[in-house]
This record gives C-alpha cells, sequence and structure tokens, in this order.
C-alpha cells in the first residue's frame, strides 16, 4: 500500500498484493484486534478500513483500481460480519458458498483448492467438508458445487456464465481453479434478497449422475428465436422512416425512445404498422391500447423498458412522481457497462428477455424447481431427444415468468386501476391462472 499525489490530491494506493492472496482472508477477519506497522506507526485497522473507504470517491472510471477497492471493501465487510455474530442467530451472508463467492474464487494461492479449504476456519459449524489435499483440484470443485445444490442452495448457478472459460470444463462450475478469465459475471438474481421468487413454489431436486453430470428437476418455457446486443456506439434516429439501425445492435447512449424505435424496427417490419406501434410510445406509453400476444394486458414499450431495467433499479428509479416512465433518462455508466455484456431477446413464443450477450438462437429457456430466475441452456445433443445434454448459457429475465408461473404479478389482467379497486372492494378480484408446467428433468455437464 502507497500514498501517492495524483492531480494535487493525496490519495491512497490500493494494489495491495498482500490482500488480493487467499490465506490472509483468515487472517483478517478472525482476530479481535488488528494493527498495521508503518516504520514506528502503529495504525489501528479501523483507520485503515476508514482511509481505503473514502478513497472510492478518487477512483471512478479507473476498473482495475475500482475492482480492487471493492475486493477489499468486501474484506472489512465480511470482518465486521465476523466480528459481530451472534451464536444464536444465523447471517445469510455468513454461509461457506458465499463467503467463497465474494471473497477467494478470484484471489491467488498457489493450490487452488486453498479457495475453499483456505476459509473453513471462519465456520464454527460443521460445513460439511473436510480438508483433503490428496483429491485432484477438479473433483473437489465439483463436490463443493454439487452439495450445495443437493441442499437446494442454487447461487452458484447463477454465477455461471458460457462465455467466461472454465478450467474445469463444467458449464455449473463457474470461475473457478485456473480460469482465465479476469471477468466476473454479474447475475440477474440476488441470492440474499430473493429479489425473484420464479421456481421458489417448487421443491427442488438435484442429483448426481456421475462425477461429470448432475441432474435438476425444472419445466421448459420456450426456445430464443433472436437476440439484438447492445453497443455504445449504435445511433440510432427517433424519426422511424430514417432509422438506419444496424441489424444485430440496440443503442446504449440516447433516450428509451431511441432503444425502442431501434426494436421496433426488429419486431415490426411493415411501415404503417410500425408508425402505429410508436404510438405506444408517443402518446400512450403504459397504456396497454397496442400490446401483442403472449402479452395481451401490457404496452410493449412497458415490457421493454421494464425487461432492460430489471435488476439494475428499482421500479421508482424508471417513474416519474406522477407515474409515467422517464423516456428521456439517459442510461447510467454503471447500467451500460452490464448491458454491454448482455442481449434483449425474444422467444418462439414471443416472451421478451434479458440475458447474456453470449446466447444465441436456439437455446432453451427454462426454470429450475426451486430457483429465482429462468435459465438459457444450450443443448449438447441432436434436437428431437427426450432427454437432452446442456450447458449453462447464464442466468435470464423473463419478462412475466420471475414470479411464478405465466402470467406473473407483472402481467396484469385488468390495467385499470379504477376498475381493479372496484374488484377488491366488491370481492371481485381474482389472480389469472398460471399455465400448466411438465417437470422434467436437465442433464447438466
Amino acid at each position: 500500500m502507497s500514498l501517492y499525489l495524483h492531480d494535487g490530491t493525496l490519495a491512497l494506493r490500493l494494489t495491495i498484493i498482500r490482500f488480493t492472496r487467499v490465506w490472509p482472508v483468515l487472517e483478517y477477519v478472525l482476530p479481535q484486534s488488528i494493527y498495521f506497522q508503518l516504520g514506528p506507526l502503529s495504525i489501528p485497522s479501523q483507520h485503515l478500513e476508514t482511509v481505503v473507504t473514502r478513497t472510492g470517491t478518487y477512483i471512478e472510471r479507473e476498473k482495475d483500481l475500482e475492482d480492487q477497492w471493492k475486493s477489499i471493501q468486501l474484506l472489512f465487510e465480511y470482518r465486521r460480519l465476523v466480528q459481530g455474530r451472534k451464536p444464536d442467530q444465523a447471517d445469510a451472508r455468513l454461509t461457506l458458498v458465499r463467503t467463497f463467492l465474494d471473497l477467494t474464487r478470484s484471489r491467488l494461492c498457489k493450490d487452488s483448492r486453498d479457495r475453499i479449504y483456505g476459509i473453513l476456519g471462519v465456520f464454527d459449524e460443521n460445513v460439511g467438508i473436510v480438508p483433503n489435499y490428496t483429491l485432484p483440484a477438479r473433483q473437489v470443485y465439483q463436490d463443493f458445487v454439487s452439495k450445495h445444490l443437493v441442499a437446494g442452495d442454487f447461487a452458484i448457478l447463477h454465477e455461471c456464465c458460457i462465455g467466461i472459460p472454465n478450467a474445469d470444463e463444467q458449464s455449473y462450475v463457474p470461475f473457478f481453479g485456473q480460469s482465465r478469465s479476469a471477468s466476473k459475471y454479474v447475475p440477474f438474481a440476488d441470492p440474499l434478497g430473493a429479489t425473484y421468487t420464479a421456481g421458489l413454489h417448487l421443491p427442488p431436486s438435484v442429483n448426481i449422475n456421475s462425477s461429470k453430470n448432475i441432474s435438476i428437476q425444472g419445466y421448459s418455457i420456450d426456445t430464443v428465436q433472436r437476440k439484438l446486443d447492445f453497443s455504445p456506439n449504435a445511433d440510432i434516429d427517433l424519426d422511424p422512416l430514417t432509422t438506419t439501425a444496424d441489424p444485430t445492435t440496440l443503442p446504449l447512449q440516447g433516450t428509451w425512445g431511441a432503444i425502442y424505435t431501434s426494436i421496433l424496427t426488429h419486431l415490426i417490419t411493415d411501415p404503417t404498422e410500425h408508425i402505429r406501434w410508436r404510438k405506444d410510445w408517443d402518446e400512450n406509453r403504459i397504456s396497454p391500447e397496442f400490446s401483442r400476444a403472449p402479452y395481451p394486458h401490457n404496452a410493449l414499450f412497458d415490457v421493454l423498458v421494464r425487461t432492460i431495467r430489471t435488476d439494475l433499479n428499482p421500479d421508482f428509479d424508471w417513474l416519474s412522481s406522477k407515474g409515467t416512465i422517464r423516456t428521456d433518462s439517459h442510461l447510467r455508466r454503471a447500467r451500460r457497462e452490464i448491458l454491454a455484456e448482455r442481449s434483449l431477446f425474444w422467444t418462439k413464443e414471443g416472451y421478451i428477455g434479458l440475458g447474456s450477450c453470449h446466447m444465441r438462437a436456439g437455446d432453451k429457456v427454462v426454470v429450475f424447481a426451486g430457483d429465482t430466475t429462468p435459465f438459457l441452456l444450450r443443448s449438447e445433443r441432436g434436437e428431437g431427444e427426450k432427454e437432452g445434454v446442456y450447458k449453462i448459457v447464464s442466468d435470464c429475465y423473463l419478462y412475466g415468468w420471475m414470479y411464478g408461473t405465466f402470467p406473473d404479478k407483472m402481467v396484469k389482467k385488468d390495467p385499470s386501476r379504477r376498475k381493479s379497486l372496484v374488484n377488491k372492494i366488491k370481492g371481485g378480484s381474482k389472480q389469472e391462472k398460471g399455465l400448466d408446467v411438465v417437470l422434467r428433468t436437465f442433464t447438466i455437464t
């Protein structure tokens, strides 16, 4: 760690080599008191944490430094959690899988098995794992992932992304061991807040088939028909008659109107119909007058905005105080960075969603029983076979399927607020019955 002057401002260099390794995690979170010795000075860890925390103000737009800063901040946070925990209270953050994902999976170590074995000392209770260095690293990681999946903890699956190379080569073992990628996939699901509940109404069922494959129960929704990537360089004119959109990209710069118009060039090909559908954005916005199947009770513009902004911000961020959509708000830098790695897609039945940019047409959209969001799976066998073998592409957002079987609470039968209130007063309000789903077993390799 060092101090240096940058544009006349005293700042802290966060390239702390020691903090990039695995074993110092245990050394930092367990002791009750920690001091840093700088020459004759003995500095309490609380003072250092305060300085590092405030340094975050100076490192915006410096991705490498920002990533290191966030990593160290997580270490500080876990120290507070460990020191403040009570024997009779469970903390959702202090689990082996969360500690691994947050603190050690991307840290350096000579033996990759230490990313798991090196944090076992944080937990007083039995976590069901005994260090065994006679086992190959691949088996250690597969056993670690399988153990949590069988126990109904799907948090690890949401870290999977087929575009991030994996030395272990199992798609359900994400970014572990000697990964060749420095990136980290940002999942849709909040593993602590359970933001979505797509399959939580069903009991989880996971089995280990062999040393390489797992079987998970769930149900299939549909198949990806087409995807559109986001590009920071796409320039879309709001006039539908002069729009010359790239056939595979959507704009990240500009207003929601530009994004919506660009999408219409792909969904609505007839010029007259295109102008008619523009009213969904120009005049009606939230009105379902220009809705389309399979969303008969939702405006297309509403569906698209919710899909693109889903996990990135809460609802109030894109609604004004009067309840209208902020169509003139620009995408923020953090959101642009995330969307640059994602693609909008629609399925053969017309469902609209957002997933990894590494998806492709033909990927299957499924919901695993006991999990929170749909997933994109890629078949490893020919089409038409009953029991196919799949690789996980990524988790995804699919409008209408995030809170249970379709139609969920975001696909409303009655768009009229007044009529809904009258029905509730009279006791006549009823939820639409979800479609019947057929559970099947997906083999994941």
